[in-house]
């Protein structure tokens, strides 16, 4: 009974010790700022403050970093050595002292001594949560038009929100235990309010929507839960039905991320997305859409006749939210991932540009048809606040994807129209590491690194840049037939796109298809990660074994 007590004293000091070194390393497991040597001196203080002195004779004590996992009744942990390893994510701590064997006469002479020996390894539970490049812009106020036909598009019938009616959703958050909570209020079975069962859910898009809306009115945001609300009537069904364990791209063990806070805008789009996946969506835009695109201040004015701005969507797979833990596991794969939207994507705007001396309006046509394949952004570590730093940091890896692009440009003053631009753009950018701090308030900004590589619409802006060129206009112009005399009115012609339309064109990557990309999730080739969407959960350790 004796020993009992004396190996279960020590089996307490070395659990002390590895919980403090897990903790002294930020509670989000130990990043490469972090020394081996504060890590050791967090775990001997652990050992001494439960009664374990190293300097005692007979008295041993190492610690190791590495990774532990739990699974199949097995709990392990490999030795990795190195603190900035992305997969250390561990500390183990083994001590052993020497003792008398007995109290009776026997045990105080001779060798009678017997080594006890015990050990214990900590990690991390923290998890954290984002999304890569799919971010909802946020809309001055009178832009609502192209959130508005967007949100009517991917949901089968017409949202009227006003300018200011998403603005809810966008500063709301929720968790998975949160969902989890919220289930039953949605009517999904989760049974004992299980995150197993909630990410392996079959829902609607309308369940979903509501599901949502239950789970931030929880967290306090009304007007979020009465936006979603609305959202949820208006969702016409299709065939397509969402399984949550596919919006969230979730840990393997998704207990640890129960309270990671994740941003609801990036997930109602990556749901709306799923719910129309390898379906072809109609998104159009009517009142207020020349605002939006700032054609009021210029003589150019969105072509009705011809149908006005179509955009035809057809989503392949939706955008992932990730939501777990920093590193890689026992494996070397990235424990949370979060992806990209596969899609295709067509625009065609057409315009129409008056034109001085009665001469007839000047016809503009721009096609823009986009594909765009899966890029993906890893959670590589995490740091969170100390008593000594109150802020939170992130290192995400982005690798982006591939972006193709066809466009063209065609003008004509009659019913015979010029090629003014055809081109391709196959957009291939290698990956990039981006860091974030994050204080209390939750509000981040990115620390270091760039946007991995250049935009979809960067490289479309980049092309239209060429009609720019009078030079390049008038050899296209004098290539073909206007119907006109080509003398004054050339010239005419050439000036008055180089003055109102190419500049326009020019601009629409700021003020139509980039935003329109990053409401969708699909700046692949960019990948950036919305500081908005990066929430971490309650930092706390746990013992493995």
């Amino acid at each position: 009974g004796r020993l009992f007590l004396e190996k279960r004293s020590l089996q307490k000091a070395v659990d002390a010790a590895a919980l403090s070194a897990v903790n002294a390393s930020g509670f989000c497991g130990p990043s490469g700022e972090t020394t081996r040597d504060q890590l050791r001196h967090a775990a001997l203080s652990g050992l001494v403050g439960n009664g374990f002195d190293p300097q005692d004779e007979g008295r041993q004590w190492e610690m190791s970093v590495g990774n532990a996992s739990i699974g199949d009744g097995e709990r392990r942990f490999d030795a990795t050595g190195d603190i900035g390893d992305p997969a250390t994510d561990s500390v183990m701590v083994r001590a052993s002292r020497t003792v008398r064997s007995s109290l009776l006469a026997g045990g105080w002479v001779g060798s009678n001594r017997q080594q006890v020996r015990a050990v214990a390894a900590a990690r991390n539970v923290t998890a954290a949560s984002f999304a890569v490049g799919s971010e909802l812009v946020r809309f001055r106020s009178g832009d609502s038009a192209l959130l508005e036909g967007l949100l009517s598009g991917l949901l089968g019938s017409e949202v009227d929100l006003g300018a200011a009616g998403f603005d809810g959703v966008l500063d709301s958050e929720v968790t998975l235990g949160g969902l989890v909570e919220a289930a039953p209020l949605a009517g999904i079975d989760v049974g004992a309010g299980s995150v197993e069962r909630l990410l392996a859910a079959e829902v609607t898009v309308s369940e979903f929507l509501t599901l949502l809306a239950s789970a931030v009115e929880g967290e306090g945001f009304v007007d979020a839960g009465l936006t979603l609300d609305i959202l949820a009537d208006r969702a016409v069904e299709g065939e397509e039905v969402l399984r949550l364990g596919d919006l969230l791209a979730s840990t393997t063990e998704p207990r640890w991320s129960r309270e990671a806070k994740i941003d609801v805008a990036a997930l109602v789009m990556s749901g709306l997305m799923r719910g129309n996946r390898d379906h072809a969506v109609e998104i159009s835009w009517d009142d207020g859409l020349e605002n939006v695109l700032g054609l009021e201040s210029s003589g150019l004015v969105i072509d009705e006749e011809k149908g006005g701005l179509a955009l035809e969507l057809t989503v392949i797979e939706p955008p992932q939210v990730a939501v777990g833990p920093p590193g890689r596991d026992g494996d070397g794969d990235w424990r949370t991932v979060a992806r990209t939207a596969q899609a295709d994507l067509a625009l065609r705007l057409p315009l129409r540009l008056d034109m001085p001396d009665g001469m007839p309006s000047l016809s503009l046509e721009l096609v823009v048809d986009m594909e765009l394949v899966r890029g993906e952004a890893h959670l590589a570590r995490l740091s969170c606040p100390t008593w000594q730093d109150p802020l939170a940091y992130a290192d995400i890896q982005v690798s982006p994807g591939v972006a193709w692009a066809g466009i063209s440009v065609e003008a004509g003053l009659t019913d015979d129209m010029i090629t003014l631009l055809e081109t391709e753009v196959d957009i291939r950018n290698g990956p990039t590491d981006q860091a974030f701090a994050i204080p209390a308030d939750g509000d981040g900004w990115k620390i270091r690194g760039d946007s991995a590589g250049t935009s979809v619409g960067e490289a479309v802006a980049d092309e239209l840049t060429l009609l720019s060129d009078p030079d390049l206009l008038e050899s296209r112009l004098l290539a073909g037939s206007l119907g006109l005399p080509l003398d004054q009115s050339l010239s005419v012609v050439s000036g008055s796109l180089v003055e109102e339309a190419a500049p326009f064109l020019v601009e629409l990557d700021d003020v139509l298809i980039d935003p329109l990309l990053g409401a969708l999730g699909l700046q692949v080739a960019r990948a950036e990660i919305p500081v908005s969407s990066l929430g971490i959960g309650d930092g706390r350790a746990e013992l493995v074994y």
